[in-house]
């Protein structure tokens, strides 16, 4: 599912885009993916920075090699509820504002996976 939401995220045209990092968030933060998954997405989309070089300050996420903001994509409460449906809510974070939740659904379609989102307040 991250990786849906990166190749969307990577393919706007974005001018003078920030440093980007990915996370899950384990119930009381934000924390870095599992080691081989956030490997295999920076191999993918060499834009990506891994989770360690953005740190959370007062001000909001910020890269640790040019100190300036970084934006961080979130992934919450992803479970699948079989073996061919998933869900989970993402957000992204920059300068201290987070972006509204989408839902996401990914349904196999025998041969891929088929993502859709639902921009929806989490509360609903």
């Amino acid at each position: 599912m991250m990786e849906n939401i990166l190749a969307s995220y990577f393919s706007a045209d974005i001018t003078d885009p920030p440093t980007v990092c990915a996370a899950v968030h384990d119930g009381r933060e934000a924390v870095a993916l599992a080691p081989a998954d956030e490997t295999a997405l920076i191999a993918r989309f060499p834009q990506l920075a891994p989770l360690s070089r953005c740190t959370l300050t007062a001000e909001g996420w910020m890269d640790q090699e040019t100190e300036e903001p970084a934006l961080v994509h979130t992934l919450h409460s992803f479970t699948c509820q079989s073996d061919s449906r998933c869900t989970g809510w993402a957000s992204y974070n920059v300068q201290g504002a987070a972006s509204p939740s989408q839902l996401y659904t990914a349904v196999w379609q025998g041969d891929a996976w088929q993502f859709t989102s639902d921009p929806q307040i989490i509360a609903q």
